[in-house]
């Protein structure tokens, strides 16, 4: 899973840059591309347009056809899709707030009704502090109930 991680990441970091995105979303639309046809069509150097390719091809985004002197690229389709499904499993809306972590913040900064307050809850860096106000939260629903 690490592995997999850091090939994920490094396959970002590829695309932190919106050459590399412009040149992944051609090859991944049109299909096999010369390096001449990306050249033209980003109106950018030969020299450039490498870079960036060298980067994309480093991270396993594009793979390259030599044909003569002439050298294409297409994107892996299966990398591409595996970062699509790297953002739709960490950003899966029905996954949003659901593993919040019981000893959080959130627990502590309101115990169904009395809300604390900003610095209050700012201050709750200390273990010892969320304990006492843990105790204090609980002591004032047995007051209540």
């Amino acid at each position: 899973m690490d592995d997999d991680l850091k090939q994920h990441a490094k396959r970002f970091r590829a695309l932190s840059d919106e050459t590399r995105l412009r040149i992944l979303q051609i090859l991944w639309s049109h299909g096999e591309t010369c390096v001449c046809e990306l050249m033209e069509a980003l109106k950018m150097t030969q020299s450039n347009i490498s870079f960036h390719l060298n980067t994309l091809r480093n991270a396993g985004l594009v793979s390259d056809r030599k044909m003569g002197k002439w050298v294409f690229y297409t994107a892996n389709d299966e990398a591409v899709a595996a970062l699509g499904a790297v953002l739709g499993g960490i950003f899966d809306p029905e996954r949003r707030f659901s593993e919040r972590l019981q000893d959080s913040i959130y627990s502590l900064c309101c115990d169904g009704q009395n809300p604390l307050s900003r610095e209050a809850v700012a201050s709750l860096c200390c273990s010892r502090k969320r304990a006492a106000v843990e105790r204090e939260a609980i002591s004032k629903r047995k007051k209540v109930g």
